[in-house]
């Protein structure tokens, strides 16, 4: 019987063992998966970070490359405004210079027709002869008929 009770003691002792071994190795085990899902966690963590600043820096450059097009846009629209207006202000000058040349041409040709006009009444002077025409006719009489055959 003795060596019932030491079977039996070593079987108590082998379960006690075995189990205390189970939840130490139960434990372990749990702390291994748990030290791996934290490892896990700060890797996705770290991953998360790394994409927000490759997203940022690809926000970043697309928003220059925007604002460069956009400076680009407005630079070629300047320029082409300062050459519309360069274009108005040739015209202007060309509708100015016109405008000048026909003042002119109407100030020679009101000064011909002066011209022409006073060397037309000194020709009827001189032509004249000193009296002018209507003065050296003869009076007519409508009233009586021998002034008429006078």
């Amino acid at each position: 019987m003795f060596d019932l009770v030491i079977g039996l003691a070593l079987v108590v002792v082998a379960l006690v063992i075995g189990g205390a071994g189970g939840a130490y190795g139960r434990i372990w085990l749990s702390g291994k998966k748990l030290h791996r899902a934290q490892q896990d966690a700060r890797r996705i963590v770290t991953d998360a970070r790394t994409t927000e600043k490759e997203i940022l820096l690809e926000a970043k450059e697309e928003a220059i490359r925007i604002k460069s097009a956009v400076e680009a846009e407005n630079r070629e629209h300047r320029v082409e405004l300062q050459r519309q207006e360069r274009r108005v202000a040739r015209k202007e000058e060309e509708v100015t210079r016109k405008a000048e040349g026909l003042e002119r041409r109407e100030r020679n040709l009101n000064n011909k027709e002066k011209d022409r006009l006073r060397t037309s009444r000194r020709s009827s002077f001189r032509r004249w002869n000193g009296s002018p025409p209507f003065l050296s006719e003869r009076p007519v009489s409508c009233f009586s008929s021998a002034s008429r055959a006078r």
